[in-house]
């Protein structure tokens, strides 16, 4: 039974160890990697059900509940997805255990024999390069050993890739806001979340400014200033940030995403303050507030404006009509002004102190971003080492006659031109 067992586990192992088992997982990761850019992720039931509803095996299934029941609607947090990824790196750990240490340690044991410049009929190999060893009248050299390196860093790059993804999954956590300018906010609307991730709440922010940039009236860029604080009121972080510039605190890093217009400030003629709600029209860059006289419901008028660089179309009403491109108001435009101008309609003098934004935030945390930058980094300086060849060397002398072999991993016809050199030099 325990040689069984042992058996068991010998087999287990080589199959793990594989390198062609390794290939086959990652293969059936990748296809079904792509195939969750194919099919939209965490969509409602009602959505799949309406865009796959073509039938399957002779009608007796229905896409949409293959897609549901495969768990293909939420591919990243899909448990046997998880387990492919995990066996993969399970795969590749044992390979570089079983396999490429072992090698590694082969190939090393003879850089303890190395010499310098000892022997001065093989001053060409430290010329070179090369390691040599000389024993009597057998002679051995070798170079480009940290090449015997790559497949090692290469398991060890997807493994810490595959691991900070599955940190971001469990614990990270994304959160969208639309905070006024001037506000303070929490983390609260959460829209993705892991299942032990934990979010902070005794952590505060605050947008203390929002701005946009123009350049020959269109947006080049749009900022927010805002501060992260603890619980005792203290200023942790703070940043102008705008699109791909976030703020970054830990684990914690927040992204300029939108922008909204809320409404307009307005002193009246006594001087008294009121805002008024500002209306975006359909998907354009378009808003429009209606204020009406409550005692006399035919004083009625609406201003519009398109951004924030405080120019003000003032129009008699409120019909208006907007088509995709141009804009076709029906109402009377009566005036143009702008932030702070003062203006009368209907015998009551006002004028517009500032206009109300709001600015989209995107709240992300990865913990395990740092293990997937080093991944990626060690992949890169797997992919220099790839490209250094392991070459050997053996000469050996009977008598009056030297023997030479040699042997590379790559770049062959370079080797063969550097053994001729060589040679020529002896």
């Amino acid at each position: 039974m325990e040689n069984y067992i042992k058996q068991l586990k010998w087999s287990i192992i080589k199959i793990l160890s594989n390198l062609s088992f390794a290939i086959i997982l990652l293969t059936v990761i990748l296809f079904l990697s792509i195939l969750s850019t194919i099919i939209e992720q965490n969509r409602n039931l009602e959505f799949y059900k309406e865009t796959y509803s073509q039938s399957l095996f002779n009608n007796k299934l229905i896409a949409w509940q293959l897609i549901i029941t495969l768990g293909l609607n939420h591919m990243a947090s899909n448990y046997w997805f998880i387990l492919l990824l995990i066996l993969l790196a399970i795969s590749l750990i044992t390979c570089t255990f079983v396999n490429q240490i072992p090698i590694f340690k082969i190939a090393k044991t003879w850089s303890l024999l190395k010499t310098k410049k000892k022997y001065q009929n093989f001053n060409f190999f430290t010329n070179r390069h090369y390691y040599t060893f000389q024993h009597y009248e057998f002679s051995y050299a070798y170079k480009g050993l940290i090449g015997r390196l790559a497949p090692m860093i290469v398991h060890l790059s997807i493994v810490l890739i595959l691991s900070g993804s599955m940190i971001g999954y469990t614990q990270g956590f994304i959160a969208q806001e639309f905070i006024p300018k001037g506000e303070m906010f929490h983390i609260q609307n959460i829209i993705d979340v892991g299942p032990i991730a934990n979010v902070p709440q005794n952590l505060t922010g605050k947008v203390h400014d929002f701005f946009i940039q123009y350049e020959n009236k269109r947006i080049s860029q749009y900022f927010s200033n805002i501060s992260l604080l603890n619980d005792s009121n203290l200023t942790l972080a703070y940043k102008s940030i705008f699109v791909n510039q976030p703020l970054t605190y830990k684990n914690i890093t927040i992204y300029q995403t939108d922008w909204n217009l809320l409404g307009l400030r307005i002193q009246s003629y006594n001087s008294n303050k009121l805002q008024i709600f500002l209306q975006k029209i359909n998907d354009q860059n378009l808003w429009i507030s209606t204020i009406r006289n409550p005692k006399n419901p035919q004083e009625e008028f609406s201003l519009l404006l398109f951004d924030l660089t405080g120019d003000l179309l003032l129009y008699d009403k409120q019909n208006y009509n907007i088509k995709f491109i141009n804009l076709n108001i029906t109402g009377q435009l009566v005036n143009q002004l702008q932030l702070n101008h003062k203006i009368a309609y209907y015998n009551r003098p006002f004028k517009v102190i500032d206009i109300m934004t709001s600015t989209g935030l995107q709240i992300k945390s990865d913990p395990g971003i740092i293990l997937v930058y080093i991944g990626f980094l060690l992949l890169i300086i797997s992919t220099i080492f790839s490209y250094l060849s392991y070459s050997q060397l053996w000469i050996s002398r009977h008598n009056s006659n030297n023997q030479y072999q040699g042997i590379t991993n790559r770049a062959i016809i370079y080797f063969e031109k550097e053994c001729s050199q060589m040679l020529k030099s002896l």
